[in-house]
């Protein structure tokens, strides 16, 4: 909109290493950007979030506290040890059959990855193992959450014949 990109579409063909059938699509939008447009602010922090407040005094103290954390105070060393125990206990989840737990683990795992790329921690060879060990875990709840759906019979998920509606 007026040269500001406010929507991502993307096709997935794939989730999780499994074939998707039918190919989904997701939309995203930038809801501040669209506030920004319709407000004519040329910042963020501008935009009046409600009367008398602003986004950026709303929000502005949580940005600069995470951002701190994030590139300045987070811990290295505890970080791995976080990984390394979500991905334990995922595993260990996946093991008992309990497929939404496991992925809640492997997110974490992935938030604590993002924490120590943020850091420039991670080389390219670290990257490739940290990426290696989600993508595996990524494809196991995957896998283990289809077979589940599988054995409930996929309700809410079954493709019926369409409905004859009589008028």
């Amino acid at each position: 909109m007026d040269g500001m990109e406010i929507t991502q579409f993307t096709y997935f063909q794939q989730a999780g290493s499994l074939q998707l059938s039918p190919i989904s699509v997701e939309i995203t939008y930038g809801l501040e950007r669209i506030l920004m447009l319709l407000q004519g602010v040329d910042h963020f922090k501008k935009i009046q979030y409600a009367d008398g407040i602003t986004y950026g005094e709303l929000f502005l103290e949580n940005e600069k506290e995470m951002s701190a954390y994030y590139l300045e105070h987070a811990s290295v060393h505890h970080l791995q040890k976080h990984f390394d125990f979500f991905e334990e206990e995922a595993r260990s989840l996946l093991a008992l059959g309990l497929a939404i737990p496991a992925y809640d683990q492997l997110l974490k795992t992935s938030h604590a990855f993002n924490i120590l790329d943020s850091k420039g921690f991670v080389g390219v060879t670290e990257r490739a193992r940290y990426f290696g060990q989600i993508r595996i875990l990524a494809r196991q709840c995957a896998q283990l959450w289809l077979n589940t759906r599988e054995s409930l019979g996929h309700p809410l998920g079954v493709a019926s014949d369409p409905v004859h509606v009589v008028s």
